[in-house]
């Protein structure tokens, strides 16, 4: 596994280009209980990249960056196969 590596993620900005990307469904089904203890649950099809649109953008910054550091790590082979 790699270690002492410093990252920088910066310049965030929007391109003014829309490009077309390939959509995903996945179905998913929810079982949960309230706050008042009631059970609940939920089932619905998701579409990717679609379900985005409505995330609030800190918090998608925050998950995508995550996720662009977990493919380059991948890429460059910076950690063993199998951990995430």
């Amino acid at each position: 596994m790699a270690r002492n590596v410093n990252v920088w993620l910066t310049n965030w900005h929007w391109t003014g280009v829309t490009v077309p990307t390939p959509q995903a469904a996945v179905d998913i089904h929810v079982e949960w209980v309230n706050e008042a203890g009631e059970q609940r649950e939920h089932t619905e099809t998701v579409r990717f990249p679609n379900i985005l649109r409505d995330v609030p953008v800190p918090w998608l910054k925050d998950c995508v960056e995550e996720l662009l550091l977990r493919a380059l790590r991948k890429k460059l082979n910076m950690d063993p196969e199998g951990l995430p």
